[in-house]
């Protein structure tokens, strides 16, 4: 059928070549499509007294469990798929919280889950406030029952949880705004005069309030966090709008000229207005190092108050085991292993809960620390600001004769 050989051989190579082509389209398919792979996963719902967080989702992916700004843990599954998640933080009962898993290849995934909580059987408990003073025979024994919400009610922990919550709330206003900072930073949005204003309002607002929380009972790494969170919105601010004044600056020729003046006279206001609103967080950043140096010298923080409280019971409890071995000694007698080891065991937590009490005070000074620093930081501003002004009216000056 064929009379020529290379012919005949052109033809099969021909075929050969299809044939190959087919599978590995086909391959590259299947990689395509492996890269948008969905992740499967599936989080154990999880209680307000948990440790941890566990769950299985695919080999090797990034776990991240957050509220708001704030990070609770991170982890990576096992090569089954198995992942345990330690908290940095104690979960609320009745808040929300996100898990993020992550890993080359697939689209992340984001599970939201809400804390069980015990408030439902709390609320069973209903103290007995009587309506007069006269007296009544109760059916049933009330005492237990009074007693029982007395201890139940969360006198307590009614400012923490207050804290806890406000804390939440600035926490969730600072990534709001790091959206709309987002949004101008991409040309989404313009940055008016009005959203200026409004922005700097704003951040004002949020330093008082985290402010507030100082000597609220809120944990002082949680505080550092909001903290640090403010100070990179703040910074980010500025810095977005220290680019829009090079850029009114930028450029040459003819046009420049025509608008310098103007350009100089706003630049001027700017800056005043920049030094006013540096000159306000000067203020109430000086507040709150005078009222935090005054707790400080008192221990007036209501989570130092409650150790020192837990320390004062367990010195009262040593005091009485030491009283009961002098007794002993006294009388000829032996001290019992027992007592030892209380013993022992007591003044183990006698030096732990000290040296949570001075981690708690280090903890304080380091955020007064840095409220001196970001304070300096402002001033210093100011002073460049200032600087800039006179120069700014000095080229001014020429034009105004």
């Amino acid at each position: 059928m064929f009379t020529n050989n290379d012919s005949w051989r052109n033809l099969m190579n021909k075929y050969i070549l299809s044939a190959l082509v087919v599978p590995v389209a086909f391959m590259g398919t299947t990689a395509a499509q492996a890269k948008t792979a969905a992740l499967k996963a599936k989080v154990t719902p999880a209680s307000a007294s948990a440790k941890k967080i566990t769950g299985k989702t695919v080999r090797g992916a990034h776990i991240k469990l957050t509220r708001g700004t704030v990070t609770y843990g991170v982890a990576k599954a096992d090569r089954h798929g198995h992942f345990v998640l330690k908290l940095k933080h104690k979960l609320k009962g009745g808040w929300k919280y996100q898990v993020s898993i992550s890993k080359a290849g697939y689209k992340t995934k984001s599970i939201g889950f809400q804390v069980k909580g015990l408030t439902k059987k709390a609320a069973k408990i209903k103290p007995v406030v009587p309506t007069s003073p006269a007296p009544t025979t109760p059916t049933t024994p009330t005492a237990p029952q009074a007693q029982a919400a007395q201890s139940s009610a969360p006198k307590p922990t009614t400012v923490g949880s207050q804290a806890d919550v406000e804390a939440d709330k600035v926490s969730n206003d600072i990534a709001q705004l790091n959206l709309q900072m987002d949004n101008f930073q991409t040309g989404r949005q313009t940055m008016t005069p009005f959203w200026r204003t409004s922005i700097d309002s704003q951040l004002q607002q949020l330093l008082n309030r985290i402010n507030g929380l100082v000597t609220g009972n809120l944990r002082t790494d949680l505080l550092n966090t909001l903290w640090n969170a403010w100070m990179n919105l703040h910074q980010r601010f500025l810095n977005f709008l220290a680019g829009l004044n090079r850029q009114a600056f930028g450029g040459s020729g003819p046009a420049k000229s025509i608008n310098h003046t103007n350009q100089v006279t706003d630049e001027i206001v700017k800056l005043q207005n920049a030094n006013k609103q540096n000159g306000a967080d000067v203020d109430q950043l000086t507040k709150s190092i005078c009222k935090m140096d005054e707790n400080l010298e008192s221990d007036n923080f209501s989570d130092i108050q409650e150790q020192k409280r837990q320390l004062h019971n367990l010195q009262v409890k040593f005091n009485q085991v030491e009283s009961k071995k002098l007794s002993a000694i006294g009388s000829g007698g032996e001290l019992s292993l027992q007592n030892k080891s209380a013993e022992e065991k007591l003044q183990f937590e006698i030096n732990k809960k000290q040296q949570e009490i001075d981690k708690d005070r280090e903890n304080y000074k380091n955020i007064m620390t840095n409220f001196r620093v970001s304070r300096t930081k402002f001033q210093n501003e100011i002073s460049q600001n200032n600087a800039q002004i006179q120069k700014l009216q000095s080229q001014q000056a020429p034009q105004t004769k």
